[in-house]
């Protein structure tokens, strides 16, 4: 039997993958109700608008998100040394507790197929902004 072996990760394949795995828009509901579920929130609203794309005849949806959850800051911390922010747009990254539903941090990968990301959030009555 062979010794020494170091198993690799192949990253662009599970990427793709992952990315795969999260081709059904509607999932973004579902992944949008698990981040509110696992940030404590009691509600959460979700809006779908229709706007018109500038300069062209076609429509794009836009979802707003919103939840009393606990929000997240843009402090670093850990041994990662990233913020939550940050977790929330990294890819495996999550610093959720064991048991809660986005511990392997994929979920929110959905959003990648976004035309774009504007996270506001508070957390300890200090606002947080994102735009990506």
């Amino acid at each position: 039997m062979p010794t020494g072996i170091r198993p690799r990760v192949n990253e662009a394949r599970e990427f793709l993958e992952i990315a795969k795995d999260f081709k059904d828009p509607k999932e973004i509901i579902r992944e949008a109700l698990s981040n509110s579920w696992d940030a404590g929130a009691s509600k959460a609203t979700l809006r779908f608008d229709l706007v018109q794309v500038p300069g062209t005849y076609r429509k794009k949806i836009v979802v707003s998100i919103s939840d009393d959850g606990e929000g997240m800051t843009s402090t670093k911390r850990g041994e990662a040394n990233t913020s939550e922010i940050e977790d929330f747009f990294n890819l495996g990254d999550s610093n959720k507790p064991y048991g809660s539903i986005g511990t392997k941090g994929h979920g929110t990968k959905i959003y990648y197929k976004s035309s774009g990301i504007f996270v506001d959030t508070w957390k300890k009555r200090k606002a947080y902004s994102c735009r990506e």
